[in-house]
């Protein structure tokens, strides 16, 4: 005897678009929550606030299903004051046959004046900010944060997935738990705290402190100021010219090496220390203090601030 299966076939799907336009007579506070789907921010051109909603259905049973499944996700759009609040709110997700759920998700198109405030959070999904000035606290929790183009008071946090910073400017406070960081040409003042990726900053003006518990930093530009560590990853340090340093420096890792590139006339105070390593210099140095394979105290050209640098397992080399 021959058992023949049949399989449904899952293949309707739906969009349903909402569109809403706010008039604003200040600058707009906008806090927007999507908790599954892509969420784009970008400048309009006037006082308003746009919000553009689709709401996509996939792979459900039936059209009926489909359009019952978008029905049962509410937008909720409003206005108090100058404030503009956008939140996605999801239903109960109850048992069903077979455990088969169509596919959902939201996404948010968003114009709002260059000078704007944000609030946005993602749970599951991308988020997007291109363009404006204000105090932006920007969050994702499963998914990718690309901005660019911000200045202000920047917040960005990202708790499984990346960031991507272009072109940015202001009070810069980033924070990453599994994702790498790439912050390209961004002045101003920049504090990364990174628990497990990458950190790179390439053409970066300004003063960093960054921290990360398992990757490598590397960070390269005009820099006035810095402090690093790393506890499990290496170090690499581009200063450009016409840096000058505006305080001393603290550059520490854990297990990994740190090589600093110094351009021609940097002044400094050197003080180097490896527990299992070596050091390596290509700068005439005055030594000025004790002088070992592990451990190195001495001026670098006129002198000045002190540049620290301390590993407990990895090599040191000044370039």
């Amino acid at each position: 005897m021959t058992l023949l299966c049949s399989t449904a076939l899952w293949a309707a799907d739906y969009s349903d678009t909402t569109e809403k336009t706010f008039d604003l007579k200040g600058r707009p506070a906008l806090v927007l929550r999507n908790a599954d789907g892509i969420v784009e921010i970008t400048p309009s051109d006037d006082s308003t606030v746009h919000v553009k909603v689709t709401k996509h259905v996939r792979g459900a049973k039936d059209d009926a299903e489909a359009k019952k499944e978008a029905e049962q996700i509410s937008i909720e759009l409003e206005q108090v004051g100058n404030q503009i609040r956008v939140i996605t709110h999801w239903p109960h997700e109850g048992f069903r046959i077979g455990g088969r759920h169509p596919s959902r998700d939201v996404l948010f198109e968003i114009q709002t004046p260059p000078q704007s405030d944000v609030q946005a959070s993602v749970s599951d999904g991308e988020l997007y900010v291109t363009g404006l000035q204000g105090a932006l606290d920007l969050n994702t929790a499963d998914g990718k944060l690309a901005a660019k183009d911000l200045s202000g008071d920047l917040k960005l946090h990202a708790s499984d997935g990346d960031i991507d910073l272009k072109n940015s400017s202001g009070k810069l406070d980033i924070h990453l738990s599994d994702g790498d960081l790439l912050a390209e040409n961004c002045k101003g003042s920049v504090h990364v705290q990174s628990g497990d990726g990458s950190v790179k900053l390439t053409g970066f003006d300004g003063e960093a402190e960054i921290s990360n518990s398992d990757g490598d930093v590397d960070i390269d530009g005009v820099i006035k100021s810095f402090n690093g560590k790393v506890s499990d990853g290496s170090m690499h340090v581009k200063v450009a010219p016409g840096s000058v340093m505006q305080n001393s420096w603290t550059l520490r890792a854990s297990d990994g090496s740190i090589t600093v590139d110094l351009p021609e006339n940097f002044s400094a105070d050197l003080d180097l220390s490896t527990s299992d390593g070596h050091l390596q210099t290509d700068h005439p140095i005055s030594v000025t203090g004790s002088l070992s394979g592990h451990h190195l105290n001495g001026k670098l050209g006129d002198g000045g601030y002190t540049l620290q640098i301390k590993t407990s397992d990895g090599n040191i080399a000044i370039k």
